[in-house]
């Protein structure tokens, strides 16, 4: 089961990572509440490094759509454009 402890270790390599290069925004499409709650506390907690967002299963053309207007982030955190 992911918990604190998994959200806490992708954080912290998303946040390495973003130091490193330009992180692209993420659509992740999940299949129940659950997951899709986790993945919007991620999103919060990552929401100075990357942009990641989930859609529920059958969302995936607004997914798409978001995905090609969202901005790629810089090293620094901000809009890479």
């Amino acid at each position: 089961m992911f918990g604190p402890a998994d959200a806490r270790t992708i954080v912290e390599m998303l946040q390495k990572l973003g130091r490193q290069k330009a992180l692209g925004p993420t659509a992740v499409v999940v299949s129940d509440e659950v997951s899709y709650g986790m993945l919007r506390m991620l999103g919060i907690l990552l929401e100075d490094i990357a942009e990641v967002k989930p859609f529920r299963a059958g969302e995936e053309l607004e997914a798409k759509q978001w995905l090609a207007s969202a901005a790629i982030r810089g090293n620094d955190g901000g809009d890479a454009s």
